[in-house]
């Protein structure tokens, strides 16, 4: 080095210092953004899912107000049923509140660009069983162990699908005791 001109000595040095001070605050500039944008994504999905649950709860109130003859649509759902036919394609399923949620999230998802889906331990659809080690079983985890606390949202980051993974608790009442409070 001490072979070298004066001028490239100055030059190397320079550049290093410029090096040494431009690529860590780089990294923490790039590092807080990535943070604030976790942060609003999250902020996001928390708003979203607020509104599916209020829909869900608007629509519990319409059916439990007696809007709805629910008894003529049970006997038309057992009618359905015993004659081999399947209930998810009754009015009774059409009309519960859950599902207005969920429809409603489906459509303003798509419109978003988001992705909206149900996950559950042994849930009675297989295909909204979350895969075991992945985002989703481990938020459901923490979801399930921190509920009693208050927890009832949980988000995280897939670095594999390079997605954020939310979720929000949904909390029974007594709307879904028709079809969770007895199970046959």
């Amino acid at each position: 080095l001490m072979s070298t001109k004066l001028s490239t000595r100055v030059l190397l040095m320079t550049a290093g210092l410029i090096a040494a001070v431009v690529v860590p605050s780089t990294w923490k500039t790039l590092h807080a953004m990535r943070a604030e944008e976790e942060r609003d994504l999250a902020k996001k999905a928390a708003a979203f899912t607020a509104v599916v649950e209020s829909t869900k709860d608007h629509a519990a109130e319409l059916f439990e107000s007696g809007l709805l003859d629910v008894d003529e649509l049970i006997a038309e759902t057992g009618d359905v049923v015993q004659a081999g036919g399947d209930y998810n394609a009754t009015r009774l399923f059409e009309v519960l509140p859950i599902l207005f949620g969920w429809r409603a999230a489906e459509t303003a998802a798509q419109r978003e660009g988001m992705d909206f889906g149900l996950r559950a331990f042994a849930a009675r659809n297989p295909d909204n069983q979350p895969e075991v080690g992945s985002v989703e079983h481990q938020l459901l985890s923490e979801l399930r162990s921190g509920f009693g606390d208050g927890v009832t949202t949980a988000h995280a980051i897939d670095e594999e699908q390079n997605v954020m993974v939310f979720m929000r608790s949904v909390v029974l009442d007594q709307s879904c005791m028709m079809c969770h409070g007895q199970p046959g």
